[in-house]
């Protein structure tokens, strides 16, 4: 019964496939090994591979693996030498069919584990080919991206950025030498505007001071400043953002100094006789404080300023040159900013600040500095020198706005018709020298005050009716007298008053009962005999003006009140009847406010 094995051997580099072959009756054993490389299959035998083995002896020193290998060899040619030593043979077809079927299985899994290899071998160098064309493809895309930002780098070297702007002019993607053009065409075009004060403008052309270009260095500095290295962010934020960024740049020129003296001198604003001077800010009253009052910069030239200023303008082809801010003017020395003027003002504060509160029963009034510093001029050492006209001139107003007396009064009579009188001796009256003399008093003190005015005459109360709630009343046109006391009328007659004419007319106007006397002569005027008019005796005098008006008994009058005044009235008193006047007298004193309308 004859067996036979196959054991594979398979190496890395160079396959090597070793085939030992056994028969049943152990006549010979062959080993035949086969070499699979690169370049074919070549068979050999075993004593051709013994000289082989002899003769590397000296080469290559063999891996461990292959070591193993021979290992491997040798004891399965001992297992089959013990298989052939066996004397049961009883079992061998048996044996033989199952040694048949395991031949076929290793069959199997040698084309198998063949297949295998080849697959791999064959999926390794399809994705070795794939990632050799992605890796070439992209270096090419990055020698291209490269190649573009080397060439934009170049370009922008010598081209404006997109989004510059230069002198107001949009230079993108422009090479320096047109920019240079640029500001030349603009140099040959110049003229410099002059803004001066009170929105004046005037002009110079660059012609007039024979203006040159020269050179514009500064259109390269401005280039290189730019970093073309940034280009392709500079482009994204201009086409996203928007962005742009602007720039001043001034050619290098020349002009003729002799031309611009000329020319600065035909200027309208150069003209002396039309400038106006500085004025400086002074302490000025402002409401009732003095505040520092604005300084007046004028239109005064500082001729060295300005042509100093003219000359950098046209240096450097500004387009305005703003006068003001160029200082070309001479300003005043003091402003409001000044302290000097701040402290003269806190100076003169303390005296326009003085008050004066005048009171005048439930009303007040009150004298500040809006009045009082119209009064005072300051002198060098700035101590406040009091106008006394002025003063006095305040105090007249003053009192004939508060003085009541011999003043038109509006009041209901005793009948209760609204009555007007005007005139008499009767009501307020102030002491304008008085009162001159108080204000003074304030200044020299630096006091304030509150107060009553100081009045020469005095009334009742306060108001339109100052004389109170207790008064004689005498209606002329109702030819009736009432006696009101404490607001009630307690008494009331007929009368009868003066003749209406120029001389004996009852005089009008609010008064007071100046003397009480029983036994009293009344005269008229004397004559030149040295005798009077008239000489009549009466029983009760009650006095109302110095001229000789006043009340009286009258017993050659038959009858009172009517129209008896028109014919036979007085010389100018109140008659009444002997028991009227009587009764008056003993009401009223001296003092009683009589009004007579």
């Amino acid at each position: 019964m004859s067996k036979n094995k196959y054991i594979d051997e398979f190496h890395n580099g160079d396959e090597e496939l070793t085939i030992v072959d056994l028969d049943a009756n152990d006549e010979e054993v062959r080993e035949e090994s086969e070499t699979v490389s690169d370049d074919g299959v070549e068979t050999e035998s075993e004593a051709e591979l013994d000289s082989k083995d002899s003769e590397d002896v000296d080469g290559p020193e063999k891996s461990e693996d292959d070591e193993d290998d021979l290992l491997e060899s040798e004891e399965d040619e001992e297992d089959f030498d013990e298989y052939d030593d066996e004397e049961d043979y009883d079992e061998e077809p048996a044996e033989e069919e199952e040694y048949e079927e395991d031949d076929s299985n290793d069959e199997a899994s040698y084309e198998d584990v063949e297949s295998d290899d080849m697959s791999d071998d064959e999926d390794d160098t399809k994705k070795s080919g794939i990632g050799k064309k992605i890796l070439i493809v992209l270096i090419s895309i990055v020698g291209v991206v490269a190649a573009i930002y080397l060439a934009g780098i170049a370009f922008f070297f010598f081209n404006f950025m997109p989004g510059t702007h230069i002198n107001g002019t949009d230079c993108s993607y422009k090479s320096t030498g047109k920019v240079k053009g640029m500001l030349e065409d603009q140099v040959d075009s110049y003229v410099l505007t002059l803004k001066e004060r009170n929105d004046v403008t005037e002009t110079i052309q660059g012609s007039d001071v024979d203006l040159k270009f020269v050179s514009a260095d500064s259109v390269s500095e401005l280039a290189r400043v730019m970093n073309p290295l940034l280009w392709p962010v500079k482009i994204y934020e201009f086409y996203r953002f928007g962005d742009t960024t602007s720039h001043e740049i001034h050619a290098e020129v020349s002009f003729d100094e002799s031309k611009l003296d000329t020319a600065m001198k035909s200027l309208k604003c150069m003209d002396k006789e039309s400038m106006i001077p500085p004025k400086d800010s002074y302490p000025a009253l402002d409401g009732a404080l003095y505040k520092p009052h604005p300084e007046e910069p004028g239109t005064t030239i500082d001729e060295p300023a300005f042509k100093k200023a003219l000359a950098e303008a046209i240096t450097g082809t500004y387009d305005v040159l703003d006068m003001d801010a160029a200082e070309c003017y001479i300003n005043p020395k003091l402003t409001v900013d000044s302290q000097e003027v701040k402290d003269e003002c806190e100076k003169f504060n303390k005296y326009v600040g003085l008050t004066i509160t005048y009171h005048f029963g439930d009303e007040t009034e009150v004298l500040d500095g809006s009045v009082t510093g119209t009064w005072m001029t300051f002198n060098e050492d700035k101590v406040p020198e009091i106008n006394q006209d002025a003063i006095k001139a305040w105090v007249a107003d003053f009192a004939a706005r508060h003085d009541t007396a011999g003043a038109t009064r509006t009041f209901t009579a005793a009948n209760g018709a609204q009555a007007q009188v005007t005139g008499g001796t009767y009501g307020w009256r102030i002491d304008q020298q008085a009162e001159i003399d108080q204000i003074n008093a304030m200044f020299n003190s630096l006091e304030s005050q509150d107060r009553e005015p100081i009045y020469s005459q005095t009334a009742a109360s306060h108001g339109a009716t100052d004389w109170g709630n207790t008064y004689i009343e005498v209606s002329i046109a109702n030819q009736h007298v009432w006696y009101v006391q404490d607001g009630q009328v307690v008494f009331e007659a007929d009368v009868v008053t003066g003749l209406p004419t120029a001389k004996r007319a009852t005089t009008k106007g609010v008064w007071t009962i100046l003397e009480k006397k029983q036994g009293k002569v009344l005269r008229g005027e004397k004559l030149p005999d040295g005798s009077y008019e008239y000489e009549t005796p009466v029983s009760y005098w009650l006095r109302v003006t110095y001229t000789g008006i006043g009340f009286h008994d009258a017993s050659w009058q038959p009858w009172f009140g009517g129209d008896r005044y028109t014919y036979a009235g007085s010389h100018g008193c109140i008659n009444m009847s002997y028991s009227t006047v009587q009764q008056l007298y003993g009401m009223v004193a001296v003092g009683t406010p009589v009004i007579i309308y």
